[in-house]
Order: C-alpha cells, then structure tokens, then sequence
C-alpha cells in the first residue's frame, strides 16, 4: 500500500472511464484496536468517571478503514485522506474477498466491505475520507475522529528479594528486566497508543535482603503490625511481597519525575523462601500507574498494567453499573483489531483458545459465561478473567472497547471549562522542547496540544514544579525508606539506594533559611507544602568526599490540612495503616554516599534542632 500525490481536493476519477456519478460511503468503520463506526464510540453515564466514555482514533498510528460503497460496480476505487479541504493523497480500496482475516480462522467479519490501510501520517483531528473510483467521481467526505498521538513508556525494574539473584531463581535480566519484542508488539496492538517504549528501568534491577510490609491483614484477616520479610515464608497473607513492591515502586515513579507523565512502571517479583528456593509472585496486584506481578507477560502482566490504568474488575463494575457488557464480557463489544498480526478480533471465543473446549462450562464470580445470540461463548474482558480467551499464539486476551476507552481517557484526560471559559486539561504532560515550558497537555475540547504549566500548583501540598523533573538525565541515588510511628520493631528502615542515570526534583533543604522560609504553612509561596501529614522528617547524606546534604520528606503523621496538628491516635496504633509511611527521593549521585540517615526534625520550616534524633541510618 502507498499513498499517492494527491489532486488538490478536486473531485476528478481516477482514469479516464466516463463517470456514472459520485460514489458515497455508506458505511466507514476505522480500527486501531477496534472496530470504530466514523472512528468514535461513545457511552453515556453512568460510567467509572461518571461521564460521557469515549473510544476514538489515535493520531500518527496506522489504521484500517473498511468501507460499504454506494455502488458495486466501481473500477479502481480508492479512499482519499482530507483535512481543511487539503488532499492527503489516496489509497487504494481492497476488495470484500481480501477482508483481513478473523483470529483462528474465524467467520469473516462481512463480505460487503472494501478495506484500506490508512497512513500513519492521515491519522490527525479534522481528518475525513471520500471515496471514489475510475468511473465514478468522489463523494460527500465522512469525517472521522482523531486524538491525540500519545506516546507512552512502561519502565520494568525487576526485584530479587530474600537473596534471589539472576543466578539462583534461574530468570536472568535478560528474561526479566523487559518484555520480549513479541509481547510488546501486542502491547501496541491492545493499548490506544501512538507509540511504546518498553524498557528496563535505567537501574537495571533491585536486588534487596528484606523488604517492610506495611500494616495489613494477615491469610485469616486479622489486622497484623508492619513487619520485615527476610524470605517468602514470612508473609502473612498471599499478597504481602506484591503490596510491599508496588509501594516502593510507586515512589520510585515519583520520585523519578515520571507522575505526571504517560509513563508507568511493572515490577516482577522474584524471591527466595526460607529454603533458599525460588518461589514466584503467585499473582499480581496494580493501581495507580503501577503493577507487579510475575515476569512472564503473559495475563498476569497485562491485566495489572489495566489496573494500573485504573481499571478495575469489570464483573463488578457491571454489577455497580459501570461497565457495559454483562458480567465482564465483551458482549455488545465491537471487534477487535490486531494491528501487528492484520487481524480481526471476534467477541467470541475462537476454536485456537485454551479455554474453548470447556467455555460454555465456566462461571466467574458465580455468573455463568455470556453466550451470544448463537450460542458462541463471549470472550472475556482481561480485566475479568479473560486470560485463555485469546487465539493460540496470542499472548493476550481482547480488552472490549470500552475498557480501551478508559486506559484513552488515562492518557487525554476530560477537558472542562472553568468560570471564565478557560481550558482546564487534565491529561498527562508530554515532554516537547516546541513548547516554553517544555511541555505540551491534550486539549480534549480544542483536539491539540497546549503549552502544560510546571508552575507548582495548590500551594506545593503535592509537591513543586507539579512534580516533574528540575534536573534530567543525570547521575542519581535513589532512597527509599520506611517510617513506623507506632514504633514497630524493624519498621523504621533505610533501603540499600539505588544509583543510576534519572531525574532530580527540586526539593527542601531545611537547614537553608530560604528553602525554611518557602514552606512557612499559610504564609511562604509554598502554604501548603506541610499540610498533608507534616514536614517532620530529613534525610542527612555524607558523600565519599566528606560533603553532607539534607533533604527534607514531605508528609508524615499529623492531620491532613493540620500542619501543626497533633498525630491522630491511629497514627500511632501499630495494626493501622496510618501508622506506617514509605518515602523515596532521588538525590545527586556524582559522588558515592557513605551514610544516610533519618532524622526526626518536628516542623522542619521552624528550624533543625541541634542534635536531631537519629531514627535509622545506614553506612555504605
């Protein structure tokens, strides 16, 4: 397929055959991920934002047009690409009999529909499409609906925890740090992207002795004090290791800069038990831009990165009213498209898939399998049970369309309007050298990119500079540490650091009058930096070369909006998750660090005391 020179948006035939009039599209469905009437699917409310949900074309990613033309005897016809009038140029329209084809082999998708591929370059707000062919002329444009071209990058750092190494758990970086080139081909193909980097985290891997889970309830459900796992045989419930990775992971995406960008972070998890044998994740948990699970990327994998889209367990969304297809399934689901492999993606299960044989058999969650209005078994959605619903020699199951709308709206954001009629995005920030502050944001209203404010928002309470980078691309170490306020033996801990290339954010040093000053809650230029949980703690960093720096943890233990407040009692009760914080800062990494330590410093802005008590420290 090649797009040809276009003709200036005249309407002349191709060829010099008389012209038996205009020929008219009567049908238009594009597909990037799905089959998308006009390129757009919209769900009114109720829905998990309690909005109107939307599914429509990515820009600068290849699509599939197909096409139901006026008249079936058209020679030569081709498609034509136009935005504002302006010819793109033209593709030629395959005929019914070279439809692509459906997974395993399935039935045809239809058998009246002429198909084109649709340049990368097409893909643009205000695109529309015309047919027309050597004997008829071009006909009225549809248009269709293009969005933002969204990049998006997943950072794998794997954990080897209790002693697990590439060596003993027999999963090598190489296996681990990244998914393989087949796996990521289908990521693209499943998520509403324009491009995907799935990469090792620039720090390769964490290789830790112990890790601190936080309060939690124990396998019976019985509330249970932090405590320090040393081997897979000290969790007290099945999904302790995964929940003390993800919160560690979590701060690690912030601490990096990377919040508030298309950037999320997966973890696999590896570790020893108490025998010294390898035991893996047995699971998988995600949210909030994060997922840790097993290093196979397979089910586990992409159903936790959908969690960590914001996702949730779609059969109970649909029993809450908030996802459209019964009890988690793709019923009512348009079809699928696999952009890597050129195929068409049923809603039903297809004769390859591992769980066709028994599907009419399966429940999930005591709801029986969805059957369609032919008896076929409706596939499931990944994010309710639908691993081994894909065809054989799919890594993953088919996500309905509207799921997909979601993880898009993760991306884009809702636009709304303020008092005044101001544009309010709430998307995530791209870095772009084109815009002044060095980043753009998806106006979903105005479809194009704006110039994003880095100006510190709400006062500093969720940090400066919206949490985005003051320093890139330079030598750090990565800290993370662990504070119990109850008191919880082994609790209060500081993590052997992390150092790689990344990002600094701009940060507190409280022993500098200026830094002190800008936190002053309800009076500095930053009122509310202290507000969410205090300024109570510092880390003192002595460098190889005898330097020491300070930086300042933002949050603690006192009363939200109470800067001042006095810890609440649950803050002090050891089985109550109000009790426990984690924290992570990247720090200069030029010189190699030989002492860190955590201090306890009460209202940091009013001064350091003289001699801080020391709550933990480690020597390197």
């Amino acid at each position: 397929m090649t797009a040809c020179g276009g003709d200036g948006g005249h309407d002349r035939a191709t060829g010099d055959m008389p012209r038996l009039g205009s020929l008219s599209l009567q049908r238009l469905e594009v597909a990037q991920t799905h089959l998308l009437p006009d390129g757009v699917r919209v769900w009114a409310p109720p829905t998990p934002a309690n909005a109107s949900e939307s599914l429509h074309l990515v820009g600068a990613r290849e699509a599939l047009a197909l096409v139901q033309l006026s008249a079936v005897n058209a020679e030569q016809p081709v498609l034509e690409g136009l935005i504002d009038g302006r010819s793109l140029g033209t593709v030629p329209l395959r005929p019914p009999s070279q439809l692509p084809a459906t997974e395993a082999g399935g039935p045809a998708y239809a058998t009246d529909l002429h198909s084109a591929l649709l340049p990368a370059a097409w893909l643009k707000p205000g695109l529309s499409l015309r047919a027309k062919a050597a004997n008829y002329s071009a006909g009225e444009a549809r248009a269709v609906e293009v969005g933002a071209d969204m990049p998006f990058t997943v950072r794998v750092l794997p954990f080897y925890l209790f002693g697990a190494d590439e060596t003993n758990s027999g999963r090598p970086l190489s296996v681990t740090g990244a998914p393989p080139a087949d796996a990521i081909a289908e990521m693209f193909a499943k998520w509403p992207v324009a491009r995907l980097d799935a990469v090792n985290h620039p720090a390769r891997l964490v290789q830790w002795p112990s890790l601190v889970i936080e309060p939690r309830k124990d396998a019976s459900g019985q509330p249970r004090a932090a405590y320090v796992a040393r081997s897979t045989g000290d969790y007290q419930d099945g999904f302790a290791g995964l929940a003390g990775v993800l919160g560690v992971l979590g701060a690690l995406r912030g601490a990096n800069g990377d919040g508030p960008l298309p950037v999320q972070y997966y973890a696999p998890l590896l570790a020893l038990d108490r025998a010294g044998h390898y035991q893996g994740a047995g699971g998988g948990l995600g949210g909030g831009s994060n997922g840790a699970g097993d290093e196979h990327y397979t089910g586990i994998f992409i159903h936790e990165q959908g969690h960590a889209f914001g996702l949730p367990h779609v059969g109970d969304a649909y029993d809450d009213g908030r996802y459209p297809y019964a009890w988690g399934s793709l019923n009512g689901s348009t079809w699928g498209y696999d952009a890597h492999r050129k195929e068409l993606l049923a809603p039903f299960v297809p004769s390859t898939a591992a769980s066709y044989a028994s599907c009419k058999s399966h429940a999930f969650g005591g709801k029986p399998r969805t059957l369609d209005e032919v008896g076929r078994c409706v596939k499931q959605d990944p994010m309710q049970s639908g691993a081994g619903d894909q065809a054989a020699g799919y890594r993953y199951a088919t996500f309905s369309d509207y799921s997909t709308a979601v993880m898009q709206r993760y991306f884009e954001g809702r636009t709304t309007l303020d008092s005044h009629g101001k544009h309010l995005p709430d998307g995530r920030l791209v870095a772009d050298p084109a815009f002044a502050s060095g980043y753009k944001q998806w106006d979903t209203i105005d479809k194009r990119w704006v110039e994003a404010s880095t100006t510190t928002a709400s006062g500093g309470l969720y940090g400066l500079d919206r949490g985005l980078p003051w320093q890139r691309d330079r030598p750090v170490h990565a800290i993370v540490v662990t504070i119990s306020n109850a008191g919880t033996a082994g609790a209060t801990q500081i993590y052997p650091p992390l150092s790689f290339t990344g990002n600094l954010l701009r940060g507190i040093d409280p022993t500098v009058a200026e830094d002190r000053a800008s936190i002053v809650p309800d009076t500095s230029v930053n009122p509310w930096y202290c507000r969410n949980g205090g300024c109570d703690f510092t880390l003192r960093l002595t460098y190889a070369d005898g330097s020491v720096r300070h930086r300042l943890l933002q949050g603690g233990f006192r009363p939200f909006n109470q800067a001042r407040g006095t810890p609440s009692a649950a803050s002090l009760d050891p089985l109550d998750r109000a009790s426990f914080r984690l924290f992570a800062v990247q720090v200069p990494g030029e010189q190699g660090l030989t002492r860190i330590e955590l201090l306890e410093t009460p209202m940091a802005w009013e001064g350091l005391p003289a001699v801080p008590r020391v709550l933990a420290e480690r020597s390197l």
